[in-house]
């Protein structure tokens, strides 16, 4: 791991951050609202409910991770 001296640096290592943080934020939101709507918008079968949200919780566990690794940067 690199050793950051200035405060450039520093700046430019948050900004970077930040902006990570920012794109899994939206991208966590978008996907709620497309599940949502995907499940609300039509008729579905128990089974394919159940598949939707398996994936939601998986892709959930992705966002997390990724949430994990960029607070590990700041």
């Amino acid at each position: 791991m690199r050793r950051i001296t200035s405060p450039e640096e520093r700046r430019k290592d948050y900004n970077d951050a930040t902006n990570n943080y920012d794109l899994s934020r939206n991208l966590t939101i978008t996907l709620l609202i497309v599940t949502i709507k995907g499940t609300l918008n039509e008729y579905t079968p128990v089974s394919r409910l159940r598949g939707y949200i398996t994936n939601f919780e998986e892709a959930m566990k992705l966002t997390w991770r990724s949430f994990e690794s960029i607070k590990g940067c700041i």
